[in-house]
């Protein structure tokens, strides 16, 4: 759903109420601008009630402070992130210490 979107951000919440308030993850391109994922981040937290992020296309940039500062700005951890096209086997399970070193500069 676009978060850009009123009457779709609507049918999210409506459907995830009916649903029994399911608790979600929201993925993330790691492309993203920093203004647009803060945006991102915002209205879909006031949608739903979320429980992780998920960074995909971390093979897609070369600057991964983002995703820190989104991880700071919702306070939720970050559960996968994905490398490639391929699935399932460019989908794995978030490293703290793999993720730490791509923030600073010293990949794994």
């Amino acid at each position: 759903r676009s978060p850009h979107h009123a009457v779709q951000m609507e049918e999210l919440q409506t459907l995830l109420q009916a649903a029994g308030s399911p608790h979600g993850h929201l993925v993330l391109s790691a492309t993203t601008r920093q203004a647009d994922m803060a945006e991102i981040t915002d209205r879909f937290l006031a949608c739903a009630p979320l429980e992780a992020l998920v960074f995909t296309k971390l093979d897609e940039t070369s600057t991964y402070g983002l995703l820190y500062n989104a991880v700071r700005r919702t306070g939720l951890p970050v559960a996968y992130v994905t490398h490639g096209q391929g699935v399932p086997e460019d989908i794995e399970a978030a490293d703290a210490v793999k993720l730490a070193r791509r923030i600073v500069g010293v990949e794994t």
